[in-house]
């Protein structure tokens, strides 16, 4: 009997060790909550020494986010869809450690390829990271030290630099919350029309193309746009780049390398004679002419196009006019495939197939010295070997 009594005991004392060894190791790492009733937030994760590197495979619903998000909807003005430029209602230098407004600030260190986390109404979108020149090339949106420089300081730019694809911020979810919560806005959009979005190519050593687009205001309100007819072509060109043309077969980029853009008195220099103003959901449609282009060989090109609104200079008491706001950021336009002749120079347009982005990895849109760029598009090098070139510079 004394047997089976001590047997019990032990076992009871087992029992509650085990109890208090569960216990223990839950509220050693505890999952804290999150916080509730945000239409919109950004959380990094609970472990910020995590690189986005080592969880790109990972189920965002695995993540151990922390338990107040970095930015929410009680900190924007309004979401601007067509840029994805975040409109904030403190300048960032509340959001980074360190930042200044009148100087170029570089992210910590440790920020370099931190994750982050969007989502809305609670539910995990989409993962990206923060880029400087510490980080490496993920496909995945990237708040860029170097971009965010550049806009205003109350506009934070999450950009997507892979050309021909899709970005994981146009998410439905996303776009529902802020309009819920009217924080969105539709900004502008950049088509080419199927049937004459490359109107002719004069190919040779240098080619020029002429190219046809339509930009729309999707907003609430007038928006000022650059326009290529009072601005100049070569002036416009200094915004953007044109078109960007890729070879399906040998994947080599076609770009105008070889432009000539105006000069302008400073960064910051802008001119209201630049601009057209557009009222919600009046567009207007544009023909441009542009040199520079290499020679186009016979074959099928995918290409898209980058629209650029004036961003240095655009501080909040210059972009808001009495009778609309200036537009600032980049979008994309659609992404079609143009299949090309040299010996008759015909020209015919197609929408993109979904097999070419089963097929293909986005291409990323790389800021280099001519001398890479020249290399760059004739031997098609991997995004190690740029960033070790660059470095070597």
């Amino acid at each position: 009997m004394k047997y089976i009594t001590k047997t019990i005991s032990l076992l009871i004392v087992l029992f509650v060790l085990i109890i208090l060894t569960i216990s223990c190791s839950i509220w050693e790492n505890p999952a804290e909550p999150l916080e509730e009733n945000q239409s919109f937030a950004i959380y990094f994760l609970k472990d910020q020494t995590i690189k986005i590197g080592e969880i790109l495979e990972v189920d965002l619903s695995e993540l151990i986010l922390d338990s107040k998000p970095w930015i929410s909807d009680e900190d924007i003005e309004y979401y601007d869809w067509s840029s994805h430029c975040i409109y904030l209602k403190k300048d960032k230098t509340h959001y980074f450690p360190n930042w200044k407004n009148d100087e170029f600030t570089e992210f910590p260190p440790e920020w370099a390829d931190k994750p982050f986390l969007v989502l809305a109404n609670d539910q995990r979108c989409y993962m990206g990271f923060f880029g400087s020149a510490l980080s490496h090339y993920w496909v995945a949106p990237e708040i860029f030290d170097g971009y965010n420089n550049g806009y205003p300081s109350d506009i934070l730019f999450i950009d997507w630099s892979w050309l021909y694809h899709d970005s994981p911020q146009n998410n439905q979810d996303v776009k529902d919350a802020l309009i819920n919560t009217e924080l969105y806005r539709g900004g502008i959009s950049v088509t080419f029309d199927t049937t004459d979005a490359i109107l002719n190519i004069d190919n040779a050593d240098t080619s020029t193309i002429t190219y046809k687009f339509t930009i729309t205001n999707n907003d609430m309100n007038n928006l000022y746009v650059l326009d290529p007819d009072k601005m100049g072509t070569e002036l416009f060109h200094r915004f953007t780049n044109g078109p960007v043309f890729q070879n399906l077969e040998t994947k080599r980029l076609y770009e105008s390398r070889w432009k000539v853009t105006a000069t302008v008195p400073s960064l910051d220099y802008w001119s209201l004679d630049w601009l057209t103003k557009l009222k919600p959901g009046q567009s207007i449609q544009k023909t441009v002419l542009l040199k520079g282009y290499p020679y186009f060989p016979t074959g099928e090109y995918i290409f898209q196009f980058s629209y650029s609104g004036k961003i240095l200079g655009m501080e909040k008491d210059v972009r808001e006019l009495q009778n609309g706001n200036l537009w600032v950021g980049i979008t994309r336009s659609n992404t079609l495939v143009m299949d090309w002749k040299t010996d008759n120079d015909s020209l015919n347009r197609k929408n993109v197939t979904k097999q070419y982005f089963k097929k293909n990895k986005p291409q990323k849109i790389y800021e280099m010295s001519n001398s890479i760029i020249n290399e760059y598009l004739s031997d098609t090098p991997t995004p190690q070997q740029l960033k070790l070139k660059r470095s070597e510079q």
